[in-house]
């Protein structure tokens, strides 16, 4: 440069670099990116086949798409067109960098700074000019670093939000999800005390300290200080002494340990949620189970967990699923097949069918009646009726009875008078007759439960019809504990549980 006139030259020093690949080098970096592209073909397809389904389940429900389910392929499809986008970009100048170097450097080299035959000024022209290139090649890369950057931040967060797959690794998202409202009123709150601190700080200490100059600067100095990175020499002031204290009881001590105490109190509760669980088991487990099931599947002819899994929630008044009723989905290939699934499926503890026994002298009435609603569950293969329940209907049914009777004698000639009810008391009682009525008067279901003064043993020795329901229940309890036998099920060698638990959706598979 000439720097014999007056004016001067402002100088500013930047490092930049310019990768170049060649050799293996090149070779390991298009298998990487070969790779990233195959991965980013199966995600599309997974992509492809999770938008059949949606579409698919709005179009039987008659609704559309809800935002959650627009918003994630949204930006599976973003995250894949900016993946492809680069690495189309990127490959072509990777693999002239070689080249496209050694052509400016060539270009460099043959100027001839001692030859007569050109001025200087056409010699440094060159220069400057094969440098601009240079330089441009550089800026490129660098906008390309930042466009990946980007890319690799959006991958982090997808990434981030796949652990909500499993209840064990969702612990972050759950926090988050259902502290959002609260993170967000807390960070208000903080940017509006942090906002008057910094307008302090720059107008009081801002003309003599750097740290504090401006008030981008003297935000970022409190910054700092959150994390307890105090200005040096901050006891030498007076006022700067008061405004760290302070800052440091109101900001340090106050704001931020309720922004902890948010985050700590929301991940208990998401913790006890997952305790209540009864599904959730190990993430590696449930990982191998799930291979397993999909293996299953394709062996044992079992039908895909959404196919069976729409089918069982129509069913909402079952209690439980059997081998009958699996059977009448006409959804499994055959019932080895169904034995099978019952087998696989049965050995998890959600999904264990209840034990039925006989009551022990021991248990209160409460548990009594706990043990037979959950035996007519299991029998019934629904929520059964309560006994206050069935004692209730069979006081509606004998006052419906006594209306229905006097009405016919109304209808009789005035002249006849009514013979009086002949009552039948039974000479003995069943056992499980003797059962039902003793947990009922221990349960509270006596003379002094409000019913209009009438108990269950009154119910029994009044009403025919409950004395022949307590007998039909005796049976059928007796039939429940049967389970098919290889000859009924038409397979030998194969004989399934009787009823599996009530269903629940989990990441082993059904």
């Amino acid at each position: 440069a000439d720097f014999a006139g007056a004016e001067a030259a402002k100088v500013e020093v930047a490092l930049s670099h310019w990768q170049i690949l060649e050799g293996t080098h090149l070779i390991f970096y298009l298998l990487v990116q070969s790779v990233v592209l195959i991965n980013m073909v199966l995600m599309m397809m997974d992509l492809y086949f999770n938008l059949k389904i949606v579409l698919s389940d709005c179009r039987e429900e008659g609704r559309w798409p809800t935002q959650k389910e627009v918003f994630k392929p949204f930006l599976d499809i973003s995250v894949v067109a900016m993946i492809v986008a680069y690495i189309s970009i990127k490959i072509p100048l990777i693999r002239n960098s070689a080249n496209v170097t050694e052509d400016i450097q060539g270009r460099l080299s043959r100027i001839d700074w001692e030859s007569k035959n050109s001025t200087v000024t056409q010699k440094k022209r060159q220069f400057f000019e094969e440098a601009k290139l240079l330089i441009q090649l550089m800026g490129d890369d660098a906008e390309y670093s930042v466009f990946a950057n980007i890319i690799l931040i959006v991958n982090l967060l997808r990434i981030i939000q796949c652990t909500s797959v499993h209840p064990r690794l969702a612990l972050l998202t759950s926090t988050i999800q259902k502290a959002l409202d609260d993170l967000w009123h807390a960070a208000l709150l903080i940017l509006l005390l942090t906002g008057c601190f910094a307008a302090i700080g720059t107008w009081q200490f801002g003309n003599y300290r750097d740290d504090f100059g401006s008030f981008t600067r003297t935000m970022q100095t409190q910054f700092e200080m959150m994390f307890g990175e105090f200005p040096p020499s901050w006891t030498e002031s007076g006022g700067l002494q008061v405004y760290t204290v302070f800052y440091f009881l109101v900001v340090f001590l106050l704001v931020q340990n309720f922004l902890l105490a948010i985050i700590v109190e929301t991940y208990m509760g998401v913790r006890q949620d997952n305790e209540d669980l009864l599904t959730e088991q190990e993430f590696v487990h449930d990982v191998f189970s799930s291979f397993l099931s999909y293996i299953r599947i394709w062996s044992f002819g079992w039908p895909s967990q959404r196919k069976l899994g729409k089918t069982l929630d129509k069913w909402t008044s079952r209690y439980s699923v059997g081998f009958l009723d699996l059977k009448r989905t006409g959804l499994f290939k055959d019932d080895v097949a169904i034995g099978k699934f019952i087998l696989h499926y049965g050995k998890y503890d959600f999904t264990a069918t209840a034990k039925i026994e006989n009551f022990p002298p021991s248990k209160t009435g409460e548990e009594i009646i706990d043990k037979i609603e959950r035996r007519l569950g299991s029998m019934l293969g629904r929520a059964p009726l309560t006994l206050k329940q069935i004692a209730f209907q069979a006081i509606t049914h004998r006052e419906d009875r006594k209306r229905e009777k006097e009405s016919v004698d109304g209808s009789r000639q005035s002249s006849m008078r009514q013979e009086p009810e002949v009552k039948s008391t039974p000479k003995s009682t069943p056992k499980f007759v003797d059962d039902f009525e003793r947990t009922s008067s221990a349960a509270g279901y006596g003379n002094t439960n409000g019913y209009t003064g009438v108990g269950v043993d009154d119910l029994y020795r009044e009403n025919q019809d409950l004395r022949a329901e307590l007998r039909t229940l005796k049976t059928m309890f007796q039939q429940v504990q049967l389970c098919p036998s290889p000859h009924q099920l038409g397979r030998s060698g194969f004989q399934p549980r009787n009823r599996l638990a009530p269903t629940s959706r989990s990441s082993n598979g059904h």
